[in-house]
């Protein structure tokens, strides 16, 4: 686990899904790094390679929400 700023980071490996439907939204990452940065205790990772999409995120924010990383793999953010 990383500490920042004494706060406790862990990282959730998102769902790895198939490619969604053509009418689903999804958020591309065109580069490496974080699209989002908060200041709570989680890090949302590709559920393929592992990049971390959004840093600093309360468990359980943007559930259901696809993601599209630079490597090509679609990763969706659970429900709590």
């Amino acid at each position: 686990m990383d500490t920042e700023a004494g706060l406790s980071k862990h990282l959730i490996r998102l769902r790895l899904i198939e490619p969604p439907r053509r009418d689903t939204p999804v958020i591309h990452a065109r580069a490496l790094g974080p699209l989002f940065h908060g200041f709570a205790e989680a890090d949302y990772a590709c559920g393929s390679c592992d990049a971390v999409l959004c840093a600093g995120i309360t468990p359980g924010h943007l559930a259901g929400v696809v993601f599209r990383c630079w490597c090509g793999a679609f990763s969706m953010v659970p429900s709590t």
